[in-house]
């Protein structure tokens, strides 16, 4: 049996893909239900129960624990074990409660009725919205082309959304602030 030391493209993608798989199979066992259940159980927390979850607020996307009490998120913790961000949460994200539970945060489709800066409008149903956005495009595609429409979003989860559905329309002007 001979032994050849050469590296070559196939080797060193094995290795490296063995390097990878063992740095990750480190980093999975933390992110388990029994994990989840382990950190509800240690210390009392008063908590009802917790969710590793992430944050949403920039692009760092760092990992959380959302804290619930009666099936109603109470508090973000910083994940411990998420690399990225060192364990840590900012100011952002730990505010990131108001984001849910804001009185003032959209609930359903709302039209305008009234001219710009008059703030006047009025609630409409889903499929209504949905159908009048589709009609817009539309009607931008036949004047302009599909071209015509600049889809720009930002970094959020939602962006790989956000480009596929720009793919399906068949714009390819499509920015984003990543």
């Amino acid at each position: 049996m001979t032994t050849d030391n050469t590296m070559n493209r196939r080797t060193f993608m094995k290795a490296g893909a063995a390097t990878i798989g063992a740095a990750c199979a480190g980093t999975i066992a933390p992110f388990t239900p029994a994990a989840v259940q382990a950190a509800n159980a240690k210390g009392g927390t008063g908590y009802d129960a917790s969710a590793f979850t992430v944050c949403d607020m920039c692009f760092n996307r760092c990992g959380a624990i959302a804290r619930l009490r009666g099936g109603r998120v109470v508090k973000l913790d910083p994940n411990p074990h998420f690399v990225k961000s060192r364990g840590m949460l900012c100011g952002r994200g730990a505010a990131g409660i108001g984001q849910l539970y804001d009185k003032d945060r959209l609930r359903e489709p709302l039209l305008r009725v009234g001219k710009r800066g008059e703030g006047r409008w009025k609630s409409v149903s889903w499929e209504y919205a949905l159908n009048l956005a589709a009609e817009r495009y539309l009607d931008i595609a036949k004047k302009y082309t599909r071209c015509g429409v600049v889809f720009y979003f930002g970094s959020d989860m939602q962006t790989p959304f956000a480009r596929r559905f720009a793919e399906a329309f068949g714009s390819h002007n499509v920015a984003t602030q990543e």
